[in-house]
C-alpha cells in the first residue's frame, strides 16, 4: 500500500489520452487546496468556532468572519468528486486492488490511531479520558469496520460510488450532449435546487453526504471533460464566480437569520441551515467555479510539479488521520479553537492549526507510504 490519492473511478484509463503532467499538477494542487479547506471546515465546526445561526445573541465581527470562511471552504468535498469525474469518466473496466487499498488504509488509520491514543493516555469518549480496555465491543466494531459503520462517511460513500462508476462511465461515453445536459439539469433540480429554495425539510435530502450526490457530482465532472464548460480557460471569471457563489451563500444565510430574529419566521429553514450543505446550489457553483479556475492554471513540469503530486498523494492520509473517530474532536481542542471563538484571534489560530495539522498528517502518511512501499514492493 503506497500513498493513496483518492480517485473514485478506480479504473485504468486506457482509452483516453493521458493529460500532460503540467496540466495534471494543477488538479493535484486543487486536491491539496480542497484538503486544506476540509481541515478548515472541521476546525470551525468541531472546534466550536461557529455560533449557531439560530442563536438569539447578536453576532460580532468574528462570528460573521467565521461563517464567511465556512462559505468559502464548504465546497471542498464537492471538488474531490468533480476531479474524479473529470479524470475517471473515460475509463473502462474496474480495478479492485485500488478499492481494496483504500479500504485497507482506512482500517489501518482507524485502528492505529485508536491504539496509539490509548497507549499515550489521550483517548477520550464524550470528553472523558478512557483506556483501551474501557472500549465496548460496539465501539471496537466501529474502529475495526470503519467503512461498514460509516466512521468515515466520505470513504463509505466513495467506495460505494466506485462500485457503480464503471457502469456510469459506459453511459457517459455513449450519451449525446443534449441527453447528458438534461440528465444533469434534472438531477441538480431534484438534489440541489429544490432543497435550496424550499423552506421545509425535503424527505430524500441527505445534505450531500451520500452516494447519490457523489454520482451527480461525478457526472458534472465527466460533462466538463467530455463537452467542456464556459468557465474553463477563463481563470479570473472562474475566480469571480467562486467568490460570488460563496458570498451569496453567506449573504442569504444572514438575510434569513435577520428575518428570523426580527419576524420570528423561517426557523425550520434556518435551523436546517442549507446554505452550508454540500448540495446547496451555491456550494455546487462555488466548487465548479474553483475547479474551472485550477483547470485554467498551467504548471510547468519540474521540481514544483513533482512536489505538488507527491504532497497530493498524501491528502487521503490527512483526512483519515484528522477525522479519525476518537481524534477528530481532540486536535481542535488541543489547538485552543474554542478559547479563541468569537474573537479575532481565531483567524491566526485557525491558519496555524490548519497548516500544522495538514503538514503533520502529510508527513505521517508519507512515512506510512514509504514503509508500505518497502513491504509490498510498490512505488508512489
Amino acid at each position: 500500500m503506497g500513498n493513496t490519492t483518492v480517485d473514485v473511478s478506480t479504473t485504468e484509463n486506457k482509452n483516453s489520452a493521458a493529460p500532460k503532467q503540467p496540466r495534471e499538477a494543477s488538479y493535484e494542487l486543487l486536491r491539496i487546496a480542497a484538503m486544506l479547506m476540509i481541515v478548515t471546515v472541521h476546525y470551525l465546526s468541531k472546534g466550536g468556532v461557529l455560533i449557531p445561526m439560530t442563536s438569539p445573541n447578536a453576532f460580532v465581527g468574528p462570528n460573521y468572519a467565521a461563517w464567511l470562511v465556512e462559505a468559502l471552504c464548504m465546497g471542498c468535498v464537492d471538488l474531490y468528486i468533480l476531479i474524479s469525474g473529470y479524470h475517471g469518466c473515460m475509463s473502462k473496466g474496474f480495478k479492485v486492488s485500488k478499492t481494496l487499498r483504500l479500504w485497507g488504509v482506512t482500517i489501518l488509520y482507524s485502528v492505529g490511531i485508536t491504539v496509539v491514543c490509548g497507549l499515550f493516555g489521550v483517548l477520550q469518549i464524550g470528553g472523558n479520558a478512557v483506556s483501551l480496555s474501557d472500549l465496548s465491543a460496539y465501539e471496537w466494531l466501529n474502529v475495526v469496520f470503519p467503512v461498514t459503520t460509516e466512521e468515515y462517511w466520505f470513504i463509505t460513500a466513495y467506495i460505494l460510488a466506485s462500485l457503480i462508476i464503471p457502469f456510469i462511465n459506459q453511459g457517459i461515453q455513449k450519451l449525446d450532449k443534449k441527453a447528458y445536459q438534461w440528465i444533469l439539469i434534472l438531477l441538480i433540480i431534484i438534489l440541489s435546487v429544490a432543497k435550496s429554495v424550499l423552506p421545509i425539510n425535503v424527505p430524500y435530502d441527505k445534505c450531500g453526504y451520500d452516494v447519490v450526490w457523489f454520482i451527480c457530482l461525478y457526472l458534472v465532472g465527466g460533462y466538463i471533460r467530455m463537452h467542456g464548460f464556459v468557465l474553463v480557460g477563463r481563470k479570473w471569471l472562474s475566480l469571480l464566480c467562486y467568490f460570488a457563489s460563496a458570498g451569496l451563500a453567506f449573504g442569504l444565510s444572514m438575510v434569513v437569520r435577520a428575518l428570523y430574529l426580527s419576524k420570528g419566521i423561517l426557523y425550520t429553514y434556518l435551523e436546517r441551515n442549507p446554505f452550508y450543505q454540500l448540495n446547496f446550489i451555491f456550494m455546487l457553483t462555488s466548487a465548479v467555479s474553483l475547479f474551472c479556475f485550477f483547470a485554467s492554471i498551467h504548471i510547468k513540469e519540474g521540481r514544483l510539479s513533482r512536489i505538488i503530486i507527491q504532497v497530493s498523494g498524501c491528502t487521503l492520509g490527512v483526512y483519515l488521520i484528522h477525522e479519525q473517530l476518537y481524534f477528530k474532536y481532540m486536535w481542535s481542542s488541543w489547538c485552543g479553537a474554542k478559547e479563541v471563538a468569537e474573537t479575532w484571534a481565531f483567524i491566526p489560530n485557525m491558519l496555524l492549526s490548519v497548516i500544522t495539522v495538514f503538514v503533520g498528517c502529510t508527513l505521517i502518511d508519507f512515512v506510512r507510504g514509504k514503509i508500505a512501499g518497502l513491504i509490498f514492493g510498490r512505488k508512489k
